[in-house]
């Protein structure tokens, strides 16, 4: 297990006791659906969860780089999960929220003329 792996872990258990004490209720490395087209394809296990509203993934690494907050919005996209929050315990600590609108498309309506 990697150094980043090892320290992430501890990092999510400690939020979530945090969050936890706070009164909120907070779900760790518990399975989501994947939707794709209204149809489950999968699961995903987000670091934390609070249930429909947030989920927060957290990393340890040197520093935050885009693909991890493309990786947030595409976990999003996929749970229909609207707010994120990408949290890194490097060597200072970085915070980035992401949102994802999500609005089902209104069925199609094609009038044959």
């Amino acid at each position: 297990m990697s150094w980043d792996s090892v320290f992430s872990r501890v990092f999510m258990r400690t939020h979530r006791i945090e969050l936890e004490k706070a009164g909120v209720a907070v779900m760790q490395r518990e399975k989501l659906k994947v939707w794709h087209e209204n149809q489950i394809v999968g699961d995903y296990v987000p670091d934390l969860w609070i249930a429909d509203r947030l989920i927060i993934e957290v990393k340890a690494v040197l520093v935050l780089s885009k693909e991890h907050e493309v990786q947030l919005v595409n976990y999003l996209t996929a749970t229909r999960i609207d707010d994120g929050l990408l949290l890194n315990f490097g060597p200072s600590v970085q915070v980035k929220r992401k949102f994802r609108e999500y609005k089902p498309k209104a069925p199609s309506t094609s009038v044959a003329l």
